[in-house]
């Protein structure tokens, strides 16, 4: 995967931010930093979440992003979410904005893992459709969380570049909560580059359903990307 594509990944996913009810994510569709999970909110739940993102592409100098989403739980199953990008300094390319959908096939059981599709299509200057069918399971010990695993495979396709680019993988992502507020999460393509897109970071739950979230993305390239978010919840979830 080429290194433009890995970083409007990462991007897209900070703009599709949104709260999970089990493993208390900041970002992604439910509980990773950079792809989806299994995991759905709270139903009826209204979030506004912001986040900064940082890149850099040679020979250009280091720009920023800031993502900014607003997400609905829909039902138990089923998330629905308002995206916008906006770029404010650094080789500036103009906003984009799109939507993100996800459905929740099978819940999270001790007998079984949670089963979810989600897709996110982003438009303007930035031109970006994404697909993922992703497993999410969460260990546990005499009733307490040992850690969460994720399992998936995810589609892209980007055509305002000068040639379509387009790429089909495999990630996985485990979550290790250190206490019921604090957890650490690491997560990677599989694939053989060593290039490939790849987080960690750290999560806290700042309470009355505030998550904030701050890590890095691409740790295995020589020129890793920054970010930090912070998730609102603005009423519902009832």
């Amino acid at each position: 995967m080429n290194c433009r594509l890995r970083l409007l990944l990462a991007i897209v996913a900070l703009v599709c931010i949104g709260k999970s009810g089990q493993a208390q994510a900041t970002y992604g569709p439910g509980g990773l930093f950079v792809h989806a999970s299994a995991f759905m909110p709270r139903p009826r739940q209204l979030d506004l979440n912001v986040s900064y993102f940082t890149q850099r592409l040679a020979p250009n100098p280091r720009s920023a992003f800031v993502p900014v989403s607003l997400t609905y739980g829909v039902s138990p199953q089923f998330e629905v979410g308002a995206l916008y990008l906006n770029q404010p300094r650094g080789n500036p390319g103009g906003d984009s904005g799109g939507a993100f959908l996800k459905y929740q096939l099978m819940p999270d059981t001790p007998r079984q893992p949670a089963f979810a599709i989600a897709g996110s299509l982003l438009g303007g200057s930035i031109r970006l459709f994404s697909l993922s069918a992703v497993f999410s399971h969460t260990f546990t010990r005499a009733d307490r969380p040992l850690f969460i695993g994720h399992l998936g495979v995810h589609y892209t396709r980007r055509t305002d570049l000068p040639h379509v680019d387009e790429h089909l993988d495999g990630y996985y992502g485990v979550e290790i909560p250190f206490s019921r507020t604090v957890s650490a999460l690491v997560e990677a393509h599989t694939t053989f580059d060593r290039r490939a897109l790849s987080a960690v970071g750290l999560k806290w739950s700042l309470g009355r359903g505030v998550n904030l979230g701050i890590g890095y993305v691409n740790i295995s390239s020589d020129d890793p990307e920054f970010f930090v978010g912070v998730g609102y919840p603005l009423g519902g979830g009832r």
